[in-house]
């Protein structure tokens, strides 16, 4: 179990990470923006009213006064024969001392987190009566997408995105939409740009509402819980060509029209995406494509194939215009992930204007590691960037 050895102290019992130059918990008042921004903000206890078992989960356990919030509010307000489950994904667990030093803040909180520190380092799960507490050490980014649980509700409550912006990347908060429940809720104390395009990325609703103290604005929303909405993604088959075409069709005129104009783009689209080359690619042994479908219709797609020198080719990936930013383009490059093989380097080419995937890429960790002026050695003279995602 690693140790936060970089932590210090600040203003006597305040924590402070060096490692991420960033406080465990507001300078203001860290217990009240716990009460606003992760209870209140995720609609509790009233939700626990109707609720046999409740699932919290938790991004950073850090000094444990999330859950030590939660379980006060719990012996308060919850039904008496209800369960409650929360797990903590934490990569530095502190020590005994170093949360008990941190909770001194708060002396009434003393006959609660008594047992905490009692059971401190747990090891993997621990019983408070009705409340059960599973903390899951290592990196989330790994250890979430291998949880075989799922949330009620999310306290996203890692450091700084801008100091620690691997717990916010696009990839993490897909595991976190995956493995919330419908109908579930996420809060959080951030409002940064990123965040919020990863959460929308992957499917959350997202709202901005009030900051806690002086932030201005913070994030919260859910997993829509109409089944109807629900995206299905499978290998792309004969009988889908025509449909997918025409996806295809609207989407690189929706991208390229403004970039080549109309009579451009239409030339290079039937050069790339004739029925002919479609078909052959669907057919291919190493080439694998996907379709996303929502309410029955095509709404995205991807394709990847194994070029040269161990790497994973990413031909395409595109999503119906009057669908991105609604988590389908995360959604098939994790099951492109799923798909490739373990250790591959994954490269792509993409148009130099087009900004938004562009964006997206880098998102999914991927960066600019050269260019061409010629994409796919076609002779259309089409300019095109390479960038690469190592695993």
């Amino acid at each position: 179990m690693e140790t936060d050895d970089d932590l210090t102290w600040m203003e006597g019992n305040a924590p402070y990470s060096k490692r991420f130059e960033d406080r465990y918990f507001s300078r203001e008042d860290g217990r009240a923006e716990t009460q606003e921004v992760f209870l209140a903000g995720n609609g509790l206890p009233e939700r626990w009213q109707h609720a046999a078992h409740f699932q919290i989960a938790e991004l950073g356990f850090g000094t444990g006064l999330n859950f030590l919030e939660t379980l006060a509010l719990w012996h308060n307000h919850a039904p008496k024969d209800a369960c409650l489950t929360f797990t903590s994904f934490e990569l530095y667990p502190l020590s005994r001392y170093e949360i008990a030093r941190a909770l001194l803040n708060w002396p009434d909180l003393c006959e609660l987190a008594t047992p905490l520190l009692d059971h401190w380092p747990i090891q993997n799960t621990a019983k408070f009566g009705n409340v059960t507490l599973d903390l899951i050490t290592g990196d989330a980014c790994t250890t979430l997408p291998h949880w075989q649980g799922a949330a009620d509700a999310w306290f996203l409550d890692g450091f700084s995105p801008a100091k620690n912006p691997q717990l916010w990347g696009a990839d993490l908060m897909q595991a976190v939409f995956d493995h919330t429940k419908k109908g579930g809720t996420f809060s959080t104390y951030t409002a940064a740009g990123f965040v919020r395009r990863n959460l929308q990325e992957a499917e959350f609703e997202v709202e901005r509402v009030a900051g806690f103290g002086k932030k201005r604005e913070r994030l919260q929303g859910g997993k829509n819980p109409d089944a109807n909405n629900e995206l299905n993604i499978s290998i792309a088959r004969m009988t889908d060509i025509e449909e997918l075409q025409a996806l295809l069709r609207a989407t690189w005129h929706a991208t390229y029209d403004p970039v080549f104009g109309f009579a451009k783009t239409k030339e290079l689209f039937e050069y790339w995406h004739s029925l002919e080359k479609l078909t052959k690619r669907i057919e291919r042994n190493d080439t694998k494509m996907l379709v996303a479908r929502r309410n029955d219709q095509i709404v995205g797609t991807a394709c990847i194939s194994q070029g040269s020198m161990g790497k994973t080719v990413l031909n395409q990936m595109y999503v119906k215009p009057n669908q991105q930013r609604t988590g389908i383009g995360s959604k098939l490059f994790a099951h492109l992930l799923a798909m490739s093989p373990a250790q591959h380097c994954i490269e792509l080419e993409v148009e130099p204007d087009n900004k938004g995937a562009i964006a997206f890429y880098q998102r999914h960790g991927f960066k600019i590691t050269g260019e061409l002026d010629d994409c796919g050695n076609t002779g259309h003279l089409v300019k095109a960037l390479i960038m690469t995602r190592n695993s």
